[in-house]
């Protein structure tokens, strides 16, 4: 997916989301210059998703697959210690003519809302105990009303009705033709988007993205790690050194100090951030082997969790390239230069 595709898209559902009256949070509105002074206060962000999400789900054709959301706010089902709220709102777009695929949750249940624009039309099925589209009737909740349908049926939604999403309820969305894109809203339990979506087709979560543009917002999986405080940090020349060939050095004072070589990596919060949702993911994975699930489920799962660790890899490697092969090419470090070019080598096979 292009970066000028995620930029148009997020600038349309600014535009949709002020049509209709809503604001959005401060943090929506950060650039990517603004995002590299936020520090550890803003972690809630950073580690619960929030913000933008723009995916095409890993097909490269945005136009008819895809969706546009913002995570207003989260819990964290992997550090309750750390975040208690065991609920989720966001908003979501979808253009006239695009579709977003077919999928369940297990944990999850959530209230999906039309918020205004067209009308939207929601597949419904139950899942079958091997993860297939079961041909049993699906009970349907609408704003208070309790009714069943067939299978398959699409649930519409116009402007101010909603419907209730239920653990295993296979669900997708398009909008009915010609009414125009649709803002929804989602109310629901903590939202987890790499370890408790299950699509009926393999697709992925988040996209690859091709930088043609510079960003116009960053995505939830692309900040920075925590800007360092201020009146912490210290100006000095030094060698760096590993633990085993430590070296002093003078600094500006003239005093002596030592200390062993250690990477700062600008997107260090970013890639174990990413880790960490990989992990969890796999333990995900490993529970559905475990209870006998669907294979065909647990390898689409499989290579979501690649992916992720694919896409961990990309932005260190982008750090790695910036930052430590320019270091090493400055102070003509030719023995590091040839081992940073060993990893690429051993990343990119």
């Amino acid at each position: 997916m292009k970066r000028s595709e995620i930029n148009e898209a997020i600038i349309e559902m600014e535009e949709l989301i002020r049509k209709h009256g809503f604001e959005i949070p401060p943090f929506c509105r950060w650039t990517p210059e603004e995002w590299k002074q936020k520090n550890s206060e803003y972690d809630e962000i950073r580690d619960n998703m929030l913000g933008w999400d723009i995916t095409d789900y890993g097909l490269n054709d945005f136009s008819k697959t895809g969706f546009s959301l913002i995570t207003i706010r989260n819990g964290n089902r992997h550090m309750d210690g750390k975040y208690a709220k065991p609920y989720a709102e966001k908003l979501l777009m979808v253009r006239d003519g695009q579709h977003a695929p077919m999928h369940y949750h297990a944990y999850k249940m959530e209230d999906i809302i039309n918020r205004g624009g067209g009308n939207v039309l929601i597949t419904v099925y139950n899942s079958a105990e091997d993860g297939q589209l079961s041909d049993t009737d699906v009970k349907v909740t609408q704003d208070g009303r309790t009714h069943w349908v067939s299978a398959g049926t699409a649930v519409k939604l116009e402007p101010g009705e909603s419907i209730t999403i239920y653990p295993y309820m296979y669900h997708d969305f398009n909008v009915e033709s010609g009414t125009g894109a649709v803002l929804l809203g989602e109310v629901s339990m903590c939202n987890d988007d790499n370890t408790d979506n299950f699509f009926y087709e393999p697709v992925g979560r988040f996209p690859e993205i091709e930088e043609d543009v510079p960003p116009y917002r960053l995505l939830c999986t692309e900040y920075p790690a925590a800007a360092k405080p201020e009146g912490r940090n210290h100006s000095h020349d030094h060698t760096h050194s590993h633990p085993d060939d430590q070296e002093y050095a003078e600094t500006d004072d003239g005093s002596r100090h030592s200390h062993t070589h250690a990477h700062n990596h600008p997107n260090a919060k970013a890639v174990s951030n990413r880790l960490a949702r990989a992990t969890g993911h796999l333990e995900s994975v490993k529970r559905m082997v475990d209870n006998g699930e669907d294979c065909a489920q647990i390898l689409i799962q499989l290579a979501a969790v690649r992916s992720a660790i694919n896409n961990a890899g990309k932005v260190l490697l982008s750090d790695h390239i910036n930052h430590c092969m320019i270091d090493a090419v400055e102070n003509k470090d030719y023995d590091k230069i040839t081992e940073l070019n060993e990893a690429i080598q051993r990343f990119v096979k």
